[in-house]
C-alpha cells in the first residue's frame, strides 16, 4: 500500500537561535543604606559584550534600562553589613512608578536575610528578574528592612541577554 501524504507540511530543526551576550552590573564604592524602605541600589558601573541593548539610565542613580525584544535573565547579589542584629533586608524589583513587580511578572524578590544573635554581619542576598519587554523598558531594584553599608565586594548583577541580531 502507498500512503499519500497530501495537504500536509511538515517542518525540521525550527528552532530559534539567538545571539547571547553577558552583562555585569557593579556599584564601584560601598554605598550607605539609611532608610529601611525601599532605597535603590546606585549601580554605576557597566560592562559586557559588544552590542548588548543594557544601559544605566543617566541620572537614575541606579536605574537600569533594558531594551526592546531581547530575552533577560538577571541575577544578582546584595551584600549588606547590617546596622542592627535584629532586622532583616531584602532585594525587590520595581517599575519606575514606584511598583514592586510580581512573581507574574518575571520579579523574584530576595528571600529575607537571617537575623544571627548578636552579629550583625553581612549576608549576600539571591535576586533575579526574568523578562522580554517590548519597549526600552527600565527597572530599580531597591532594599527595605534594614540599613547599614551595601559592599561593593558582593553587590552586583550578571545578566544574560538573547537577541535576534
Amino acid at each position: 500500500h502507498s500512503l499519500l501524504f497530501k495537504g500536509i507540511k511538515m517542518s525540521y530543526k525550527n528552532s530559534k537561535s539567538y545571539v547571547t551576550r553577558m552583562i555585569e552590573l557593579n556599584l564601584s564604592s560601598d554605598q550607605s543604606i539609611t532608610s529601611s524602605s525601599a532605597t535603590l541600589l546606585d549601580f554605576d558601573t557597566i560592562r559586557g559584550d559588544f552590542g548588548h541593548g543594557v544601559s544605566l539610565v543617566s541620572g537614575g542613580n541606579g536605574r537600569i534600562r533594558l531594551s526592546a525584544n531581547n530575552h533577560y535573565y538577571c541575577v544578582g547579589f546584595a551584600a549588606l553589613d547590617k546596622d542592627t542584629n535584629t532586622d532583616t533586608y531584602r532585594v525587590k524589583v520595581y517599575n519606575t512608578s514606584g511598583t514592586q513587580l510580581t512573581e507574574s511578572q518575571g520579579a523574584f524578590q530576595s528571600y529575607a536575610s537571617f537575623v544571627s544573635g548578636v552579629n550583625k554581619h553581612y549576608q549576600c542576598m539571591n535576586f533575579q528578574l526574568l523578562v522580554n519587554p517590548t519597549t526600552d523598558t527600565d527597572y530599580d531594584f531597591k532594599t527595605d528592612g534594614e540599613t547599614g553599608t551595601m559592599k561593593a565586594d558582593g553587590t552586583s548583577i550578571f545578566i544574560i541577554e538573547m537577541s535576534d541580531a
